[in-house]
């Protein structure tokens, strides 16, 4: 694996209140990506087993090594990923006849999240030529047969190529990409003797001419890889997650509703339910807390974090984990909680929390803003909720927002930020920033 630096995410400070927090939504359940009735794959790859790697409808894998799992992504996903040679082969057509994938005409969809950044998005790129999907193998004369779905080894492009046995080539299509590591995509190719298109999160990314060679069935006969190439050394060093493949091509209204329909569970990085029994306090996604003390639980949508003492407590998490895996980006996302004080704003007749209260924070807050801080918080009175962050020196509150609030009753707060707005949601409704 790749190594990360860790940053911390804090839950912190002595305040008093109840806390239940998520990050989008609770996806601990949901169900694999399902298709419309009238389109039917030829195979899919939810890698929900993790032991034999069979595909959904039960073929195993004909060879595999060197594989994990992350519970990235629609509640797991397979991980490509390692400093020595990893690959995961499946038949082209199984014994009993069922195909599994068609090269001359057909369409591949699949979620990836690379554990590198493209090289124009400030990133290293993965350093390797990296299959997505392959079958064959790449020879410089093109004397043996391989079809490919790749990046380069910057991350900065995408590519859809083949090779023949007699010495031909076609680059049937390109597009440029700028990702950052374990950012989510939808990538769903299409391919026919008249044309080739790729697309990206839903959106048409580029067309190419048609298919007019393809490796040849003796080549087909060794299998198609996820991942890597037949060596296991051109890995495509990220996650995959429900690959299907198909024996036509996928019209791009149904390519974009796919997207549309199941974005939500890769783009959400991680929730926090609090029903994890372990006492490691793990996310939904398994990622157990850095550090916590004096935390208790109580009653909210089933269990729910309780964060009351008067001696110090906190739950502290990574921003990004050792795997690539990212729960917190401060420059662009959203943060969706429920909330409950043990306090009563200030103006209705209450004393409020006493002190500053964090309700998500990183970094710390310093009198000259030398250290760095990010924060959603209310102020000692409980009378306002608070969106500010600190950097070099220089302070900002994005938004003030006036509120009254009862003891012991539960509030629904979501924060959305990016470089052109910051918004602020109570209870469903937009209350600053719209």
């Amino acid at each position: 694996m790749k190594t990360i630096k860790r940053t911390k995410l804090e839950l912190c400070r002595p305040i008093l209140f109840l806390f239940l927090f998520s990050l989008l939504a609770d996806v601990r359940y949901a169900a694999g990506q399902t298709l419309p009735v009238t389109q039917y794959p030829l195979d899919s790859w939810s890698f929900y087993d993790t032991n034999a790697w069979t595909t959904d409808i039960g073929y195993a894998p004909v060879s595999f090594t060197n594989l994990n799992f992350s519970f990235a992504g629609d509640y797991g996903s397979l991980v490509v990923d390692s400093t020595n040679a990893a690959w995961l082969q499946y038949n082209v057509i199984e014994n009993d006849g069922t195909t599994n994938l068609t090269v001359n005409q057909g369409s591949v969809t699949l979620w990836f999240a690379p554990s590198w950044g493209s090289t124009n998005a400030g990133g290293i790129g993965s350093g390797v030529w990296g299959e997505l999907v392959d079958a064959g193998q790449w020879t410089s004369n093109a004397t043996y047969g391989w079809w490919s779905l790749y990046t380069d080894p910057a991350g900065t492009n995408l590519y859809f190529s083949a090779q023949n046995n007699g010495g031909t080539q076609a680059n049937y299509l390109s597009a440029p990409i700028a990702w950052t590591a374990g950012q989510w995509h939808f990538i769903a190719l299409t391919y026919s003797s008249t044309n080739t298109a790729l697309y990206l999160d839903g959106q048409l990314a580029t067309n190419g001419t048609g298919m007019t060679i393809w490796p040849s069935s003796g080549v087909l006969a060794n299998g198609f890889y996820i991942g890597s190439d037949t060596n296991g050394l051109t890995q495509a060093h990220g996650k995959f997650d429900d690959l299907y493949t198909y024996n036509f091509v996928l019209s791009s209204n149904t390519i974009s509703s796919t997207f549309n329909a199941f974005n939500s569970y890769y783009y959400m990085l991680d929730s926090w339910s609090f029903t994890d029994k372990d006492g490691f306090w793990a996310s939904d996604f398994g990622y157990s807390a850095v550090s916590f003390t004096n935390l208790n639980r109580t009653l909210g949508d089933g269990l729910a974090l309780l964060l009351d003492t008067n001696t110090a407590a906190w739950l502290r998490y990574n921003v990004v984990e050792s795997d690539g895996r990212t729960n917190l980006m401060v420059n662009q996302g959203s943060v969706t909680l429920w909330f409950a004080p043990d306090w009563a704003s200030a103006n209705n007749y209450g004393s409020g929390p006493g002190s500053a209260g964090e309700l998500i924070n990183a970094g710390q807050w310093t009198g000259d803003a030398s250290y760095g801080w990010w924060s959603l918080n209310v102020d000692q009175g409980g009378t306002n909720l608070y969106f500010s962050a600190q950097n070099a020196g220089s302070q900002t509150n994005y938004f003030t927002l006036p509120i009254t609030w009862n003891a012991l009753q539960w509030h629904f707060i979501a924060l959305t930020y990016s470089a052109t707005n910051t918004a602020l949601y109570v209870d469903g409704k937009c209350r600053d920033g719209c």
